[in-house]
């Protein structure tokens, strides 16, 4: 296939697309029930040599979508979802003339990608904050101490009798 889908972080190549037709799904799931599988090859565009497989799965009862299992990559924090895959006979190439696939059916295939995105924050430290703090203690203290000798002067006021001619 080969085809590819390009994301912030990586870039997704479709392999190949596989019918899954083995016996323990069919077991499972009874034979109503087609199961596609998706195989991807994926690289992370931050560290070219890191490459991760992924096989998102879609299962199909009777031409409708019933089920499917989205492939999670944590490294790079992307989930991809098979959405639909859908069989289409191949159109022919310009002016009329056959395709080199002309009997062989396209397949349209329906991928979803969802990739967290995150946000990095620096916290900066202030130095001069603790002598801001220091001063707003000084002035709570000044204050205090100016009360404290209005009340004790205003005290003493009234206990001293007045004396007048």
């Amino acid at each position: 296939m080969g085809d590819t889908i390009i994301t912030p972080s990586a870039l997704a190549i479709i392999d190949s697309v596989s019918t899954v037709k083995d016996s323990v799904t069919r077991q499972m799931l009874g034979e109503r029930y087609t199961v596609y599988a998706v195989h991807l090859r994926v690289r992370d565009l931050y560290q070219r040599d890191r490459w991760f497989e992924a096989r998102p799965l879609v299962i199909y009862s009777e031409g409708q979508v019933v089920a499917g299992k989205a492939a999670e990559l944590p490294a790079l924090r992307i989930k991809y979802g098979l959405a639909s895959v859908d069989r289409v006979a191949a159109a022919p190439a310009g002016h009329g003339t056959p395709s080199p696939t002309a009997e062989k059916e396209v397949l349209k295939i329906g991928l979803n990608v969802a990739e967290s995105e995150f946000l990095v924050m620096q916290a900066i430290i202030f130095p001069g904050i603790n002598i801001l703090w220091i001063g707003c203690v000084l002035m709570f203290l000044g204050t205090l101490l100016a009360v404290v000798q209005r009340v004790r002067n205003g005290s003493r006021r009234k206990a001293q009798p007045k004396t007048g001619n």
